[in-house]
């Protein structure tokens, strides 16, 4: 009998922490949404345009930076690991589609790294990108 009971607690004990997983993803789907600034390693210069990512809650992500461009992302949870998946940023004269490891993520700062590009290419794939919120 006290087997048994011993088997039912870790099964109980294993279905809150599985379910406990979904709502981390929901709680990152829920923070990234907003508008990020990019932020580079140069000074800013006075006139510089200035390069915004605002991610909409149904997953559209648009790209501001004098044009705007418009992708659609997701949030992906791997090996208790959180990613981000960016779609149709892939255009002549700006890469930035593909698979991102979220590094970090706060209601203020957001830090990505690009682990696999759109086409599925790990090579020559990394890009960091750190991002303030506004």
């Amino acid at each position: 009998m006290k087997k048994i009971l011993n088997i039912v607690i870790v099964i109980i004990v294993s279905f809150f922490v599985i379910s406990s997983f979904g709502s981390c993803k929901k709680a990152k789907e829920k923070k990234i949404v907003g508008n990020w600034r990019l932020v580079t390693e140069k000074e800013p210069v006075q006139g510089q345009t200035v390069t915004y990512f605002v991610f909409s809650d149904d997953n559209i992500v648009k790209r501001i930076s004098g044009d705007t461009l418009v992708a659609d992302y997701s949030v992906l949870s791997e090996d208790l690991h959180y990613y981000l998946q960016i779609n149709g940023f892939d255009v002549s004269f700006v890469d930035l589609g593909g698979k991102y490891s979220i590094n970090e993520l706060s209601k203020d700062i957001l830090i990505i790294t690009r682990i696999q590009k759109s086409n599925g290419d790990k090579g020559g794939a990394f890009k960091r990108l750190e991002f303030v919120k506004e």
